[in-house]
């Protein structure tokens, strides 16, 4: 496959999330391996990952769901309800420090890069920038007062 494969199979999954309800990553890799994508389990994940994906209560079960591209500020607690950041602290923040113009927040394994990418959107004054690993994000701020505002706005206290 070319290395436009992954922008073109990633669009493929996007369709596919916004027309009907995927409940498991091994259902989307049949429904792309239906369409003639080579796909695996992990390479599924990885999509899902890059797209911001994430699972969502719907009726009695779950289903994938792609983020509201019209909402710069909020994410989707756990439960699908709308959240802020102090919930998404409440909810997805195990510890967080901040040094400097600096934020560390630790978080559970594989809830980084929705953390990083909920405060990127949410665009809060004084963040420029974030950097996720598996359970760790770095958050870079503009000053010492903001990494203090944005801890406190996480909902989590030192040594939280």
């Amino acid at each position: 496959m070319s290395a436009q494969a992954p922008a073109v199979r990633q669009s493929v999954v996007r369709r596919l999330l916004a027309s009907a309800d995927v409940r498991s990553q091994a259902e989307l890799v049949d429904r792309l391996r239906g369409l003639g994508f080579k796909a695996s389990q992990g390479t599924v994940s990885r999509d899902l990952a890059a797209l911001g994906a994430r699972k969502s209560r719907r009726g009695a079960g779950s289903v994938y769901v792609l983020p509201d591209p019209t909402s710069a500020s909020s994410f989707t607690a756990p439960g699908g309800e709308p959240g802020d950041l102090a919930s998404l602290g409440a909810s997805l923040v195990l510890e967080a420090a901040h040094g400097s113009h600096v934020v560390v927040l630790h978080c559970p394994v594989g809830a980084a890069g929705f953390v990083a990418a909920s405060i990127d959107r949410a665009r809060v004054p004084g963040v420029l920038g974030t950097l996720a690993g598996d359970d760790t994000v770095l958050i870079v701020t503009s000053d010492a007062d903001a990494a203090a505002r944005l801890q406190g706005s996480l909902g989590a206290g030192p040594g939280h």
